[in-house]
């Protein structure tokens, strides 16, 4: 069978030329594999675990849920499922942005991820935005809605009349009403926000934004997975690399 993968290509090699290629690299090479694998799925259990527990609290509350509620937190689950079944950061961020944003019928949702270098909050994934608004100019951590980024969840029912929103023209003219917006925890600290968007005046209730709460939760998990992946790939990839180019020496 033709190989269609470098990491095919590496196993071929090595099988007809194991002989030059000793114990202990294969053991290196073992190691990174396993590790990736072994890494990956301990934060894919960790997300099921923080989906499971937050599904059971939102029921413990004991409410009777209406038939849009019951549809609402299935959706949820089908969100967590998705998350954690694909290892892309750009298909995980993008199917997260557009499911939060049905799910909740909002009129759109950001994801922007945080900038140490630039100070600034760079956007990754976004549905319902124009592309006008996306490219108003550059979000500044200290300068738009800066209380998210130490962890708090901030809402702002009038964007027009809040002086925390840095571009409140631009949002105007987009159509955007009110927003909330979440910070996406990560191991003690905040990596980048969730902005959720509405065309109407609206006051986000407690449930909603604990919903959103969650799925902003899930989409840094998400994201730390992904990037965990990344790094693992590359590692291994480079390792190939290094031993292709000392088998052909």
């Amino acid at each position: 069978m033709k190989p269609n993968s470098k990491s095919e290509s590496f196993r071929l090699i090595l099988v007809n030329r194991a002989h030059k290629i000793n114990s202990i690299e294969l053991l290196d090479l073992y190691i990174i594999t396993g590790g990736m694998r072994r890494q990956i799925r301990k934060s894919s259990a960790e997300m099921q675990k923080r989906a499971q527990r937050i599904i059971f609290e939102s029921f413990r509350k004991e409410k009777i849920m209406a038939s849009e509620e019951r549809s609402y937190f299935e959706s949820f689950r089908k969100v967590l499922k998705a998350v954690s079944s694909t290892l892309s950061l750009e298909e995980v961020l993008d199917m997260l942005v557009r499911n939060v944003t049905e799910v909740m019928n909002l009129k759109a949702c950001a994801i922007r991820l945080y900038s140490s270098e630039k100070q600034t909050l760079e956007l990754v994934a976004s549905h319902g935005l124009s592309d006008r608004y996306i490219q108003k100019g550059p979000l500044n951590v200290d300068k738009s809605i800066s209380e998210s980024m130490t962890g708090k969840i901030v809402t702002i029912p009038n964007i027009a009349k809040d002086p925390r929103v840095q571009y409140p023209k631009s949002a105007v003219e987009e159509g955007i009403v009110s927003l909330a917006s979440l910070p996406l925890p990560l191991k003690g600290r905040v990596i980048g926000v969730m902005r959720i968007y509405t065309g109407a005046p609206h006051t986000f209730s407690e449930d909603e934004l604990n919903f959103a709460e969650a799925l902003a939760e899930m989409g840094a998990i998400a994201i730390q997975n992904a990037r965990l992946y990344e790094g693992l790939r590359e590692d291994f990839y480079r390792t190939v690399d290094l031993y292709v180019a000392e088998l052909n020496s």
